[in-house]
């Protein structure tokens, strides 16, 4: 009788022994194709958002070289740059420009010349500058538009833009509200 329990004990452990180096290696195969994964996907998002960096980077170059870009100009460049084909999550492109406080009549009148409507400024309280969305391509459509949208009113979106001010290249917010 103590022979059939002893089988019975020495059966259960090695079955218990080999369950368990089983889960131990699915559990380790399991992490290693996770962290390959994930190593996989941070080199997507690197080589993702380095991508969008160039393209921020051809857009100062547009208007570095040009000096006042039109709104057709700036259409022409986003098309024949291929952005929305080349970068599907891309929804919209635009373009803030600095008005500081005491521009900010001629810098409505230019706009109304250019034939902007219902184009006005919004500031904050306790700045002296604006930095309205001059033009903005929407991808869902083949307009350019603006309505001088002040994005630095947005904390996320000023943090971006106070680094890109202090080092003269692209920065990219963090995750915004659409």
């Amino acid at each position: 009788y103590w022979a059939v329990h002893l089988i019975l004990v020495i059966a259960a452990t090695i079955t218990g022994v080999a369950f368990w180096q089983s889960w131990r290696q699915v559990r380790e195969r399991a992490n290693a194709q996770f962290e390959q994964e994930v190593a996989e996907m941070l080199r997507s998002m690197d080589l993702y958002f380095s991508s969008y960096l160039n393209l921020l980077s051809g857009v100062k170059g547009l208007f570095e070289a040009s000096g006042a870009v039109t709104p057709e100009e700036f259409r022409q460049y986003t098309i024949s740059a291929g952005l929305s084909e080349q970068n599907p999550g891309l929804l919209d492109l635009g373009y803030a420009m600095r008005v500081r406080s005491e521009e900010r009549e001629a810098h409505l009148a230019a706009m109304t010349h250019a034939g902007w409507t219902n184009y006005h400024l919004t500031l904050e309280p306790g700045t002296n500058d604006y930095f309205p969305v001059i033009y903005l391509q929407d991808y869902k459509s083949t307009n350019v538009t603006s309505g001088g949208w002040n994005p630095i009113l947005d904390p996320i979106r000023r943090a971006a833009m106070e680094k890109a001010w202090r080092t003269g290249l692209p920065a990219a917010s963090q995750k915004t509200r659409l």
